[in-house]
């Protein structure tokens, strides 16, 4: 029997409903490329970052690991969550969105960073403490924290004391006014490019390279005291539980990122004012992290390599990523309470 010719209801694709699908399908195609688009380098990292430490809940060995993946999983979905309704327009009010595209960051770090506790107990990782001493010695020729036993007094613990849990106070002083008050658009995105780029980086390489610290070595003759600043630097450590936070030290790349991006920012208000006392307050904080015996050298020298990268690549991939916004008429990478709108 001939086939009958195509009726008027068919066509290349079949029936008239498989023409509309298959005509529909490259406009959602195109929505979903422009929503991609839409979403910033600092944003992808960062859903990387959460999206990393879940298969690391995930593939831990111990059997109670289903709690840690509920943790790791339900931050994850709040971070992908906040981002689709900033880079989709979901709400329709800037400033709202604005809001939120810089609380996901502080949020979501800080959130993760509580959860390493978890993660560090269901993976359950040998220290390398004792490794990472004789690799000081055998490259270096020597450790701080041991070289500085013998200068321990009550009065230097408590002047490094008080510098250890001043990082905070430099992290509070600096994160909240820039990412929430920073009129420069291009400012705020490149400051929190690098942030992110540093935590995200150095908590994934604490799972490489686990330690307690040189406290946890029985090779010290004095012991550490202080007054009101050592007592809180000690309870907010043991607070935390047992952790393997060590290589690189945060304590040393944060400070030394904020240092460099005050640095560069030097001809302008505040940072002309601020960059020199942030400067001496990190160079502290770097030699209170091996007084006090939280961090053997290479974990200092991790953290200066650590930083120093992250403010070379913040700086010229966020200058990229602006021309690329502005050649594609996309919304601002870190939305402004009165920025551009994505564009029509």
């Amino acid at each position: 029997m001939s086939q009958l010719p195509p009726s008027p209801e068919q066509s290349a694709y079949g029936t008239r409903a498989d023409a509309t699908v298959a005509a529909a399908v490259p406009g959602a195609a195109t929505e979903s490329h422009e929503f991609l688009a839409e979403v910033p380098l600092h944003e992808r990292l960062l859903m990387g970052y959460l999206g990393m430490l879940f298969l690391l809940a995930a593939s831990a060995p111990a059997l109670h690991h289903g709690g840690a993946m509920l943790h790791t999983g339900a931050n994850l979905g709040a971070g992908l969550l906040s981002v689709a309704i900033v880079r989709g327009r979901l709400l329709g009010n800037r400033i709202i969105e604005a809001l939120i595209a810089r609380s996901v960051i502080l949020v979501c770090l800080g959130v993760s960073f509580a959860q390493l506790t978890e993660l560090f107990a269901v993976r359950g990782a040998a220290n390398l403490d004792e490794a990472l001493l004789r690799f000081d010695l055998a490259t270096f020729g020597f450790e701080p924290t041991l070289i500085m036993d013998r200068w321990v007094t009550p009065a230097l613990v408590e002047w490094f004391s008080f510098f250890y849990f001043g990082y905070y106070f430099l992290l509070i002083g600096h994160i909240l006014p820039i990412g929430y008050l920073g009129r420069d658009a291009r400012m705020v995105h490149e400051f929190a490019l690098g942030i992110t780029m540093t935590f995200c980086a150095g908590h994934l390489l604490y799972f490489a390279v686990p330690g307690l610290g040189p406290f946890s070595l029985p090779v010290f003759k004095h012991t550490l005291q202080g007054g009101y600043w050592w007592g809180l630097v000690s309870t907010t450590v043991q607070s935390a539980g047992m952790r393997k936070d060590i290589f690189p030290s945060l304590h040393t790349a944060v400070p030394t990122f904020i240092t460099l991006f005050s640095w560069r920012r030097r001809a302008t208000a505040p940072f002309r004012w601020t960059w020199i006392p942030v400067g001496l307050f990190t160079s502290q904080i770097i030699l209170a992290t091996m007084f006090l015996r939280w961090h053997y050298v290479i974990d200092v020298c991790a953290g200066l390599t650590l930083a120093t990268t992250a403010s070379f690549l913040a700086a010229r991939i966020a200058r990229a990523e602006w021309v690329r916004r502005e050649t594609l008429a996309l919304s601002e990478p870190m939305p402004s309470y009165g920025g551009r709108p994505r564009s029509a």
